[in-house]
């Protein structure tokens, strides 16, 4: 049984998809430039809106983003232990796997879904045009 599994680089397109297929989702920045600091990958969504639980790095992002994650994911350094860990500790208590998992899955289909993002933009627009008038 496979427990830990790297993907090769795949077309964004099929992310989901192959997320979907996974338990856990590994969500990094490369360095500690300002520019991945503040990027938010399409990994991250891609883990959301499969339904999976989420390790981020720590970034100036994700953690900005952890906080509207709603416990579907846990900010780790890239200290490759400290990822074992977590990992570790998600195998060994499935529970916590599960509700990280449905809290990823609760978010993709209400707080990040276009349909409900594109009537809060529209809305926004909306609001913005009147008060030019």
């Amino acid at each position: 049984e496979t427990l830990v599994e790297v993907l090769p680089v795949i077309d964004p397109s099929q992310m989901v998809s192959e997320a979907a297929k996974h338990d856990v989702l590994f969500g990094s920045q490369p360095s500690d430039q300002l520019f991945h600091q503040l990027a938010i990958g399409n990994k991250v969504f891609a883990g959301i809106f499969g339904g999976c639980a989420l390790l981020l790095t720590d970034t100036i992002a994700h953690r900005r983003l952890a906080d509207s994650l709603a416990g579907a994911c846990r900010l780790v350094t890239v200290d490759a232990h400290e990822i074992a860990r977590e990992l570790h500790e998600l195998v060994e208590n499935p529970r916590v796997l599960v509700d990280m998992r449905n809290s990823a899955w609760n978010l993709g289909t209400s707080r990040w879904n276009w349909e409900v993002e594109s009537s809060r933009w529209i809305e926004e627009i909306r609001h913005v045009l009147s008060l030019a008038s």
